[in-house]
């Protein structure tokens, strides 16, 4: 079982959880984080950057456990546009199916009464797994980023955009969300 809780950045526990989570992250989200900000990932200045961005936050907890295991999230990039994301500690597969969960049931669904009609967000192209589980939630990798990191890193930028009429190409048959495949990543 999963709990998941919207973060409020005026909350000190909550706040203390995510520090905590993020001095307990995957490689692979160190990897990413690195890649794209140059230096060992200081806690403190990635709540702040998350915090001026105005970024809605949600923490997902293992049964039983008061440090999570996964956040994830979105900021306004533009008025229409939500950049998402998303890492975890070792932990991530005991909250990945409860946390797909609740963002195909409660949280995709609200981003058009959220003004948003596309949302983005770029991961590491060595990163299969974040391909299976955005995938899995109904997005489509839409252009490899060549050099985008630090390191000169690719990354893979995905997106997901709300079904619509006003676009040809956009008749919703890429969102199909596939909730057990985006549950095994």
């Amino acid at each position: 079982m999963t709990t998941v809780v919207k973060l409020d950045f005026n909350d000190w526990n909550p706040r203390k959880a995510l520090f905590d989570m993020l001095g307990a992250l995957r490689a692979q989200d160190i990897a990413e984080l690195n890649a794209v900000r140059g230096s060992a990932i200081n806690a403190f200045k990635l709540e702040r950057e998350l915090v001026q961005a105005d970024a809605q936050l949600w923490l997902a907890y293992p049964t039983g456990s008061s440090t999570p295991a996964a956040a994830f999230g979105f900021h306004r990039m533009t008025p229409t546009c939500a950049g998402v994301f998303a890492f975890g500690t070792d932990d991530w597969p005991l909250v990945v199916k409860g946390m797909t969960r609740r963002i195909l049931r409660d949280i995709m669904p609200m981003a058009p009464e959220w003004g948003f009609h596309r949302a983005e967000c770029r991961a590491l192209a060595s990163r299969h797994d974040v391909r299976r589980w955005l995938e899995g939630l109904g997005w489509r990798a839409e252009a490899v980023l060549s050099e985008f990191g630090i390191r000169h890193e690719d990354f893979i930028l995905y997106a997901w955009t709300a079904p619509h009429e006003a676009h040809p190409d956009n008749q919703g048959e890429h969102q199909r969300a596939c909730e057990l495949s985006a549950c095994d990543a």
